[in-house]
């Protein structure tokens, strides 16, 4: 459903989506309000979806390919929330559409967590 959405938002096909989305970003059209409030869930949607899924399953060697999750879960986070549209400065939106994460430290869990990246790959997720 959401990539027949995303291809009438964009009019373009299927193929050409990656370029659209990149173009999207590049413009800055979405942090100037020109999308209406359900395109932009569409958008939300999708972005999210993309981000959950790099922050917790994208890995290199066992180890998450993000950066920043690989410190926290390393030191014992958790995955707690991903936040739309949290830094919608040109380098939040070039790093990561503006979406940002929340790393949940709990102090009952940290060696639990720690010992279970290190010696599993294991990634806790809130």
């Amino acid at each position: 459903m959401e990539r027949e959405e995303l291809t009438k938002l964009f009019k373009c096909q299927t193929e050409d989506m990656g370029h659209a989305l990149i173009s999207l970003f590049d413009n800055n059209i979405w942090t100037e309000g020109k999308f209406k409030q359900e395109e932009e869930e569409v958008l939300k949607g999708v972005l999210m979806g993309l981000a959950a899924r790099y922050v917790a399953e994208e890995k290199h060697r066992g180890k998450p390919l993000c950066p920043v999750a690989r410190f926290h879960c390393k030191n014992g986070a958790e995955i707690f929330r991903l936040n739309w549209k949290a830094d919608l400065s040109r380098q939040g939106m070039q790093r990561s559409a503006g979406i940002m994460v929340n790393y949940l430290y709990r102090l009952d869990s940290i060696q639990e967590n720690h010992i279970k990246y290190e010696l599993y790959d294991s990634i806790k997720i809130n």
